[in-house]
């Protein structure tokens, strides 16, 4: 595995993007505010009606943090599985960024920074209406934010390393069905992980969500705990590990 000798060109990429992006932000934006929102009465006022508390806290405010790394989730792994598939089988934009001074690295750098920003700026969305609604009691969700540019670089990476295999747009639908949807509901958004099966648990716990929920909500109550610097560390590095994977990958998968 050869280390991503990417440049600061990688930005043009992330420019390009941005500028098709600015084309129709407006309709995003509008799905961006409907799906917290969805989730937040469905779930935190439909559900929340039966429950009456959640671990000290009404269940709306219980489940706020996690929906902003759920909703983030899908926005990052969407860019880069069907998005990122687009630009380089049906438009051809990978190759023609390629016959400029961008390198392959370059590309590839700038893709997973495109998928982080779009997760930041679902996550900024949706942090607003939490906020709005007075969910949040604590100054240190501030830090939710950099937070969630962890998670977008860590499942950008993931979902190029998907996309270096796939062939049509079906097979990104495994990818969905096998990882998103249950890091989405066992990751602990919806009810405490302690509710599961010892063997779900254990499930939910290799997830990366599931420790991103977990600071986050603590981060919500105002709590700053050493056990937080673990998960962290682990997160970290499994981002810089499946950066480097995915550029090696897609590098084949480009060269071919």
């Amino acid at each position: 595995m050869a280390w991503p000798a990417a440049s600061f060109l990688a930005i043009r990429v992330w420019k390009r993007n941005f500028t098709v992006f600015r084309k129709h932000w407006i309709g995003a934006i509008l799905v961006y505010f409907a799906d917290p929102i969805f989730y937040l009465i469905i779930f935190g006022i439909g559900l929340g009606g039966y429950i009456s508390s959640m671990e000290g806290e009404s269940y709306l405010e219980f489940i706020a943090p996690g929906i902003i790394f759920g909703t983030a989730m899908i926005t990052v792994c969407m860019e880069c599985t069907y998005g990122s598939f687009t630009r380089m089988e049906i438009q051809k934009t990978f190759e023609a960024m390629i016959a400029t001074p961008l390198s392959i690295d370059d590309v590839i750098i700038g893709e997973i920074l495109w998928g982080a920003s779009r997760g930041l700026f679902t996550a900024t969305i949706i942090f607003s209406v939490i906020l709005f609604l007075g969910l949040f009691h604590s100054p240190w969700v501030i830090l939710i934010f950099p937070l969630v540019v962890l998670e977008g670089i860590l499942l950008a990476s993931i979902s190029l390393v998907v996309t270096s295999f796939a062939s049509n747009y079906e097979y990104v639908n495994y990818y969905y069905a096998l990882f998103i949807a249950p890091a989405f509901y066992l990751s602990g958004i919806f009810f405490p992980l302690e509710r599961f099966p010892a063997w779900l648990q254990g499930i939910a716990y290799v997830l990366p969500m599931t420790p991103l929920v977990r600071i986050s909500r603590a981060l919500s109550k105002g709590v700053i705990a050493q056990w937080m610097l673990g998960p962290l560390t682990w997160l970290i590095l499994f981002a810089i590990a499946c950066t480097v994977l995915a550029v090696n990958l897609m590098k084949r998968r480009l060269i071919k």
